[in-house]
């Protein structure tokens, strides 16, 4: 499954949603229609996925983030 996510999010806490839909305006409407005209890619399927995302604000001294 392609990755084709559009999120929000403040203070380590994100959601957003993960669809064919958002590859498509960004992809093939904007970047192929738009910007530079060339064959657009098929969709693989219609359906939503909902993407949430909590973090400890890079606060873990286990995590290759912190600090």
């Amino acid at each position: 499954m392609k990755r084709s996510v559009i999120k929000i999010g403040f203070k380590g806490k994100s959601a957003g949603v993960n669809s064919e839909w958002v590859r498509h305006y960004v992809q093939n409407v904007f970047a192929h229609g738009w910007a530079r005209p060339q064959r657009m890619f098929p969709m693989l399927d219609d359906k939503w996925y909902r993407v949430y995302n909590f973090s400890n604000l890079g606060m873990s001294k286990f995590s290759v983030w912190s600090r």
